[in-house]
């Protein structure tokens, strides 16, 4: 087996880019590395460059550490995007994920739906969607507990939305 020499590996990826944020109880370091060179070699449909993510996370009151390495490709060129900009759509991605997806799978309980016939599906989505959209819209910063304030009085809902 070959080894890569340390010079090889820096022209496949150059110095890596490294942003720490805090915040929630944590501090969360993340560094990303990004190469263009592995651009043609993949039938992966428009590959302009793969990177890799290493996440460091500390938890403050409990002392722990959680690493974790994500990989990515993307379409984007290394002048349409820098290793700062690439970092930074990935946690874009993670804040949508973690304000629609994670409510709709926590608070409607979304994976334990069973309306799985026709459109049936699709349509209770939109109805979560824009039950969730509605609700930030009208100033909610946290959708659980509205939705518990409703729940037992219909009349509240239009109140709330000033209707």
């Amino acid at each position: 087996s070959k080894t890569r020499s340390p010079a090889s590996t820096t022209r496949l990826f150059p110095p890596p880019h490294t942003m720490t944020f805090s915040g929630h109880g944590r501090i969360e370091t993340q560094t990303i590395r990004v190469s263009s060179l592995l651009k043609g070699y993949s039938d992966f449909p428009h590959l302009e460059q793969v990177f890799r993510i290493d996440r460091v996370t500390r938890f403050k009151k409990k002392g722990k550490t959680r690493k974790e390495t994500a990989l990515g490709v993307t379409s984007l060129s290394s002048g349409q995007a820098s290793p700062r900009e690439l970092l930074d759509f990935v946690r874009g991605h993670w804040e949508i994920e973690n304000r629609l997806h994670w409510i709709r799978d926590s608070v409607f309980r979304e994976d334990t739906c069973t309306t799985r016939t026709g459109n049936g599906a699709h349509v209770m989505v939109y109805l979560r969607n824009m039950t969730i959209s509605l609700l930030r819209v009208a100033g909610s910063k946290s959708i659980a507990p509205v939705l518990d304030s409703f729940s037992n009085k219909s009349s509240r809902i239009f109140r709330f939305l000033g209707l």
